[in-house]
């Protein structure tokens, strides 16, 4: 097993999954995707105090200018992100919340582990705490504000959202909607999405440290609770048609005063576009021709394959980020979007090309990241005699891979950017 970046060890199985030169030089280059995203680093990187003057990506406060400083965190990574900030600012902190779906416990730290990615009653608790501490916030009160993907679902407030989130979120599986299209409906279904968290902070001045798992408009980043919100209550009606959502919803307007965001300063701090870049570095490195695709991917998982090896063309490799969508039946099986990517490719993929995709959380709606697929995964699922065409109906995805030992496991990684995927032609 490789000790990467800070003697951190990514690939739990990684001895048994490079079984080829080629699977080893695409593991190395997974490797360095998550060195790339390691939110404890990032934090150390682009935070730093000194003298008096915190610098934040760049930025500087001079802490003299507040009285207070608080810090509110949440989404997959806010622990990590708390955990490496708390030792940089220090005393200077007044107070900390934090709400993960991690488990964190850390002097000086109120946290909370909630669920994801249905809310549960400690996802409300942790949000009525985080909306109590932003609207006691006055003029001279600094807040920092890590936002992590998965906020959405972890963060809900009133307790209204929290119900009609759940159960919009389980009609949305099954609409052929992408993330983009459902966040318009939840920020108006919220009072801290959509700039409701600007509002409830204002007036203290606001610094939002985004770690995305979005490409492109990092407002959408846990349904944008510190950015002005140009939809209106009139789209997420709309939104509600377009997907044929039946389900009896409360919708409200998300603020529309600008006077809530003149104090907010939004910095992007890690997105996949870090991991993506990191990669193509490295298989430079190794010799090897690549491109990304620069949009992100939310197509369906064979149109996803198609995209890919367009993309790839004369390319030895191609990557790209974001979501593939699935429509979801009610009874489905084991699996995320990753190792669903897995099953297609086992159909649809040349022999000649290997398909790693992986979650950057580690947990692609299971307890592993991904797979890996190549002509030896098509033989070993052969051999175990399995109805992939079945599987593909059913949506069971986890035991196929876990049977032909294809799994990505790397454990909860602290970081969550999106999906990755890459397409490697064989020599």
């Amino acid at each position: 097993m490789k000790k990467m970046g800070m003697n951190k060890m990514w690939i739990k199985n990684r001895d048994r999954l490079a079984n080829s030169p080629e699977r080893e030089k695409a593991l190395n280059i997974v490797d360095v995707a998550f060195d790339a995203i390691d939110t404890e680093q990032i934090i150390q990187n682009d935070v730093k105090l000194e003298d008096g003057t915190l610098s934040i990506h760049g930025h500087p406060y001079n802490l003299k200018d507040f009285d207070r400083i608080f810090l509110i965190a949440f989404g997959k990574g806010a622990a990590q992100a708390a955990t490496a900030l708390h030792p940089i600012l220090g005393k200077n902190l007044t107070h900390t919340i934090v709400l993960d779906k991690a488990p964190l416990i850390y002097d000086g730290i109120e946290s909370y582990q909630g669920t994801h990615p249905i809310p549960s009653h400690m996802n409300l608790q942790a949000s009525s705490r985080i909306q109590e501490l932003a609207q006691s916030m006055g003029e001279r009160d600094l807040a920092l504000v890590v936002i992590c993907g998965g906020g959405s679902a972890l963060v809900c407030w009133p307790e209204s959202e929290c119900e009609q989130g759940a159960r919009l979120y389980k009609s949305f599986l099954g609409s052929g909607g992408d993330i983009e299209e459902l966040n318009i409906i939840r920020k108006h279904i919220s009072l801290i999405k959509g700039g409701g968290l600007a509002r409830m902070l204002f007036p203290a001045t606001v610094v939002g440290m985004i770690f995305s798992d979005v490409l492109g408009d990092i407002s959408e980043v846990a349904s944008g609770p510190t950015y002005f919100d140009k939809s209106t209550v009139d789209d997420a009606r709309a939104m509600l048609l377009k997907l044929e959502i039946t389900e009896e919803l409360v919708l409200n307007e998300t603020p529309k005063d600008e006077k809530y965001f003149t104090k907010v300063s939004n910095f992007e701090m890690s997105s996949s576009r870090l991991a993506i870049e990191a990669m193509l570095k490295k298989a430079r490195e190794l010799g090897i021709n690549g491109v990304s695709i620069s949009e992100p991917i939310y197509k369906y998982a064979p149109e996803t394959l198609k995209n890919l090896l367009t993309s790839l063309g004369e390319h030895q490799l191609v990557i790209a980020g974001g979501e593939i969508r699935l429509d979801v039946r009610s009874d489905g099986g084991r699996g995320g979007r990753c190792q669903y990517l897995g099953m297609n490719a086992l159909v649809y993929l040349p022999d000649d090309v290997m398909l790693v995709a992986f979650a950057t959380d580690g947990e692609d709606n299971s307890d592993v990241a991904g797979v890996i697929v190549d002509k030896g995964t098509k033989l070993r699922a052969s051999k175990t005699g399995l109805d992939i065409q079945e599987r593909l109906i059913t949506f069971e995805s986890y035991t196929t891979f876990e049977k032909t030992g294809d799994q990505i496991i790397t454990g909860q990684t602290g970081a969550n950017v999106s999906d990755i995927y890459l397409l490697y032609k064989l020599p």
